[in-house]
């Protein structure tokens, strides 16, 4: 009996099927679901929390609180299926069969149809034994038929696991004027709308999102399934009760358990127990909220925030902001430039989402709005003005001969212009991505030759394509006209003016009437010399009304220029890193002194030689002056950076569109403070004329961080804007010293300025180049303190760890925290053969340790023996050394070292923990008054000790004193109080030095012991 191939396969699948469902094991593909991932939002925690001023999208907030993780199977079953019927087959078989013969007759005649009709043809006439076999067939494939169509051959596939959370997000702060507008997932839109805060006083709004495919489906990331309840905050708000059941779950640690925030100051998330993807995170979300202060009445501009309301509020708030009076803030002038401003359309949303300086939000604000802020001289209160055309030229303060006793002023050359300006800005309809958008002046393409030259801003701040091109068109017409600056020296009759107000010169020497001006700096000076130094700009909207005439003369002569001298100047020898070889280059920086000053001269004196110039450029430095001061141990990585007065030339140096610290690892934009190196990526212009120098790394190249005082000059490191003191070449090759003297001299068209030598400076070279690399991640840890970029005062033993540098190993800039090079990944290594110097010095006094590696660790008892003068400050100074050289600075640490003091003398460690259990509050050991005594608090962190030793009588040789009048003969060995009911178990060395109260000659008194490795004698400070 043969069978055909369908039947074939009909039977191997019906024995897998009997098979499979004999057997006890699974069809289904086994896999282990994934550990539940916080992600990005995790490591917020700790971080701000975000303010939102107008209308923001808040991305991945910070998780406050995640539970009741578990993960479902998500399996699929597989099933063959089909609509063939096999019956009719099966019954004519049957039926065949009854009507055959029992068994197979042989041949007989019959016909058949051809073309020609029919044809007689011989058949074979089939018995039952013949038909049995297809009769079988049948049978199977009716089996077989009946399998398919029920769906009973089928098989189940795990193809992952759906996941379920529970979790709560902490958005950003609230106020009365919060809204949510819409809540994303994934950037998957799951709500839009307008829901106020006034409108959900007590209750959350909830949303029920039921999407199986939100996240593309149960093939990809499947969906999301759950409830939304958004908090708004607000007095009456309550705790969620999902929260307040999952903070008494036993898994909560005891002294949280039970304690459930109702987050009233804040815009909060709750999302019970749902199906959050199959995935295990937590789902992408991003909200969109909106809130427009309202304190002044002025309200919103549009969508945004009116940005005189934002201005009011980071002043006055309580919470997050400056924390001032609203008496300290000029509120006419807010309600001023609202108004006007609300009146232009001109609206702002701020997402405040990092630790940012109030001065710099006030900065960015009104370079968006064109404003300037000051203090007041009168009123003393924050005053803001916006740059309009909103002035009468009849009633603007006059500028003359009358008030003034001089006025110089310069115009830009055409060639100085810009022909283009793209902003960037955050556009609200693109996901609040940024995009740009440009203006161009096509005459000043035309007056420069066809050259375009473009310069970029960014207005994050503003969220539409109009406010963003009125910012543009802004920029384009005050840059691409060659304005005129001024300085004006006047007499008290100027005191009126004030930053921002326009003023009408009249100077008939030049030939000038009706030149209007911006005030852009007032300097009121003093009542002793009466004099008021006013700094202007051109002001581009009083171009047409002011009048260049004649000044009458008909002998007008060119007045000749004589040079100014170099005021701002300095010389440096430069690293390796600038130079790139180890021979000696010094190299000249001077700015600018005035307009009329075209170039500067480098004047170089060897040894028993004369003077004799060497370079002369027309570049000057770009050169600015520190506005505040800068603290040593500020971040060394610092986004926000500096202000800078300007000089001159800052505004020609390449800067980034964004504050970027990647970007300063560089090394292509460099300056010098003091001695101090720092690289940085960002240059901002503030209204009043300053810089902001951002996105800044300290202490770079062979330099360390130091601290510099307001009125330092920076000097920016360009190419070709600072000069070789040599004729070329360096002053001394490698391996040598010298000392030289160099001064600097300029010149204008008409005449050279004479030599100053009160300016001369002498310089003697360090061979800087080939000095080894200072270490870098300097951290400190002593008593019950660890990993301390710096500390005022430590006791106990000292650790100081470090990491190696090599110039020659890494590119760009290396980070003060860097623990590997940042480029290539690998552990810094020190040179070959570069060992350390630790030189520990007080009052004046220094001793040196050779270290190999990190860290330092220098004992309590050796700061006792090495220095007597415990009271003095401490400092460490870590060098690098290789040969004979150090590195050219170092990392230093001063501190106060703080005396242990002495507690109480006991004979063993169980009445010390008795002790403690009566004297020890939270942070320290309070001894009672007492006969030797008054009350003695002894913080922790002050290190206070208690003795052990041998109780003995009044008397007896180097026993000392305890706090009750008994002596004790010590045994070496001190108990150092860690906490309220722990201590630590120490066996005193050599020079151990500690301070008691416990007098007997002298209440109230105190003296100092030292263990000399078998007794307790007394030290003399």
């Amino acid at each position: 009996m043969g069978l055909n191939a369908f039947t074939g396969w009909g039977l191997s699948t019906l024995a897998l099927y009997f098979l499979n469902k004999s057997s006890n094991s699974s069809s289904e593909t086994e896999m282990d679901p994934s550990d539940l991932n916080v992600g990005s939002n995790e490591t917020k925690i700790g971080s701000p929390i975000p303010v939102v001023i107008g209308r923001c999208l808040v991305k991945s907030p910070i998780v406050s609180y995640f539970g009741d993780f578990r993960a479902d199977k998500y399996t699929e079953t597989y099933a063959a299926h089909a609509n063939f019927n096999a019956w009719p087959l099966v019954f004519a078989l049957i039926a065949q069969y009854i009507s055959s013969p029992a068994t197979t007759k042989g041949e007989g005649k019959g016909s058949a149809d051809t073309k020609d009709g029919k044809a007689p043809v011989t058949v074979e006439i089939w018995g039952k034994d013949m038909a049995v076999g297809p009769l079988i067939n049948s049978l199977f494939m009716w089996l077989l038929s009946w399998l398919i169509n029920g769906r009973n051959l089928k098989t189940t596939i795990q193809k992952g696991f759906k996941y379920f959370l529970g979790y709560q997000f902490l958005v950003c702060w609230s106020s009365p004027t919060m809204r949510l507008r819409a809540i994303y997932m994934k950037e998957q839109k799951v709500w839009e709308g307008d829901e106020s805060r006034e409108n959900h006083q007590t209750t959350p709004f909830s949303i029920s999102v039921d999407d199986n495919e939100l996240f593309g489906g149960p093939d990809e990331n499947g969906g999301f399934i759950g409830e939304i309840k958004t908090y708004l905050g607000g007095d009456n708000q309550g705790a969620d009760p999902w929260m307040v059941q999952q903070m008494s779950n036993e898994s909560v640690q005891l002294e949280l358990r039970g304690l459930t925030p109702a987050y009233r100051d804040f815009v909060s998330i709750v999302v019970p127990t749902a199906y959050i993807g199959k995935s295990a995170t937590i789902p992408e979300t991003w909200i969109e909220l909106q809130d427009c202060p309202n304190y002044l009445g002025l309200g919103p501009v549009g969508e945004d925030a009116n940005p005189a309301e934002a201005l009011f509020l980071i002043h006055t708030n309580q919470d997050w902001g400056l924390a001032e009076s609203p008496d300290s803030i000029d509120k006419e002038s807010l309600m001023k430039i609202g108004k006007t401003l609300a009146d232009e359309g001109i609206g702002i949303s701020i997402p405040i989402t990092n630790t940012t300086e109030a001065r710099s939000l006030f900065d960015d604000i009104c370079t968006h709005v064109n404003a300037v802020k000051y203090s007041d001289p009168i009123t003393g209160r924050l005053t803001f003005k916006l740059i309009r055309d909103d002035y009468n030229v009849d009633e603007v303060q006059v500028v003359d001969t009358t008030n003034a006793s001089s006025f110089t002023f310069t115009r830009l050359d055409w060639t100085q212009t810009i022909s283009k300006i793209s902003v960037g800005y955050t556009d609200r309809k693109a996901m609040y991505e940024e995009s740009t958008i440009p203006a161009v002046d096509p005459a000043n393409i035309e007056i420069n030759n066809g050259v375009q030259t473009t310069k970029s801003y960014n207005y994050n701040y503003f969220t539409t394509a109009e406010n963003a091109l009125w910012a543009a068109k802004r920029e384009i017409n005050e840059q691409s006209y060659p304005l005129a600056t001024g300085s004006i020296e006047g007499n008290r009759k100027l005191s009126n003016v004030r930053i921002g107000d326009v003023i009408k010169v009249n100077w008939e020497p030049y030939g000038v009437k009706n030149l209007l001006m911006r005030v852009t700096d007032v300097d009121f000076g003093d009542f002793i010399d009466g004099k008021v130094k006013i700094e202007a700009i051109e002001d581009i909207f009083g171009l047409s009304k002011t009048d260049f005439g004649f000044s009458g003369s008909t002998e007008w002569e060119k007045e000749e220029t004589y040079p100014t001298g170099v005021q701002a100047f300095r010389y440096l020898e430069l690293p390796w890193e600038i130079c790139q070889c180890n021979d000696t280059y010094v190299s000249a920086f001077a700015a600018k002194p005035d307009a009329k000053t075209q170039t500067w001269t480098v004047w170089r004196q060897q040894q028993n030689t004369p003077f004799q110039s060497t370079n002369s450029m027309s570049n000057w430095s770009a050169t600015g002056r520190l506005v505040y001061d800068i603290a040593e141990f500020s971040d060394v990585e610092d986004i926000l950076g500096f202000e800078i007065a300007d000089l001159g030339g800052i505004e020609e140096l390449e800067s980034s569109n964004i504050a970027d610290i990647s970007v300063a690892r560089k090394g292509s934009r460099l300056l010098v403070i003091d001695d101090e190196i720092v690289s940085y990526s960002m240059l901002t212009q503030l209204p009043n004329g300053h810089w902001y120098v951002k996105g800044v790394m300290r202490g770079v190249f062979d330099t360390v961080p130091r601290k510099h005082f307001a009125q330092t000059n920076v000097f920016f490191i360009r190419s070709s804007y600072y000069a070789n003191v040599t004729t070329g070449g360096p002053v001394c090759r490698e391996g040598n010293i010298v000392t030289e003297q160099y001064n600097i001299t300029t010149s204008t068209v008409d005449h050279d300025e004479e030599m100053d030598y009160t300016k001369t400076k002498q310089l003697t070279t360090t061979r800087r180049p080939e000095l080894p690399s200072v270490p870098g991640k300097i951290r400190m840890a002593a008593h019950l303190q660890a990993d301390q970029y710096h500390t005022d005062k430590i006791a106990g033993d000292l650790s100081m760890s470090f990491i190696p540098r090599n110039k020659r190993q890494s590119f760009g800039c290396v980070s003060q925290n860097d623990e590997i090079e940042y480029w290539t990944k690998q552990d810094l290594v020190a040179e070959v053969g570069t060992d350390y110097i630790a030189r520990v010095t007080v009052a004046g006094v220094s001793k040196d340790y050779t270290i190999d590696s990190s860290p330092f660790t220098y004992t309590w008892e050796q700061r006792c023996n090495d220095l007597n003068s415990l009271n003095e400050k401490t400092m460490i100074e870590l060098y690098a050394r290789k040969g004979e050289l150090l590195s050219y600075q170092a990392q230093e640490r001063s501190f106060d070292w703080t005396i242990p003091t002495l507690v109480n003398c006991v004979a063993s460690e169980s009445d010390c923990a008795a002790l403690l259990a009566n004297w020890s509050i939270v942070d320290r050991v309070v001894i009672p008054d007492g006969d030797l005594a008054t009350t003695k608090q002894i913080m922790f962190t002050d290190m206070p000790i208690v003795i052990l030793g041998e109780k003995v009588s009044a008397g007896t040789a180097n026993a000392i004193c305890s706090y009750d009048g008994d002596y004790f003969v010590a045994n070496g060995q001190i108990m150092i109080v860690t906490g309220k009911n722990t201590y630590e178990l120490y066996t005193m060395q050599p020079g151990y030095v500690f301070r008691s109260y416990f007098v007997p000659t002298a209440t109230g008194g105190s003296m100092y012991y030292e263990w000399d490795g078998t007794k307790i004698i007394e030290r003399v400070m």
